[in-house]
């Protein structure tokens, strides 16, 4: 693999890429069902605090606290992601 090539896979921003390329603005391993189990084993821990790792644009991370009444702070890589991203409820 050329040096370029290298380069191109060591600064390549996989959300920028699958958007512009794919058409995917939301990547979420597991999906709806991954957050619909971590949804249950929350139903029962109202005003729990949660932590969101890897929370991306904070989708699961606000449908938790409205949800279930949980604290939840989100915390990403991207910056952009998250950027103007404060919510309280």
């Amino acid at each position: 693999m050329s040096n370029q090539a290298k380069q191109n896979i060591d600064t390549c921003d996989m959300y920028e890429f699958m958007s512009a390329h794919v058409g995917i603005t939301v990547l979420h391993p597991g999906g709806k069902l991954a957050t619909n189990d971590l949804l249950q084993s929350l139903a029962h821990e109202k005003g729990k605090e949660v932590l969101d790792v890897g929370c991306g644009k904070g989708l699961a991370t606000i449908r938790i606290a409205q949800q279930y009444g949980c604290v939840v702070v989100g915390i990403d890589l991207s910056e952009e992601w998250i950027k103007g991203q404060v919510l309280v409820i």
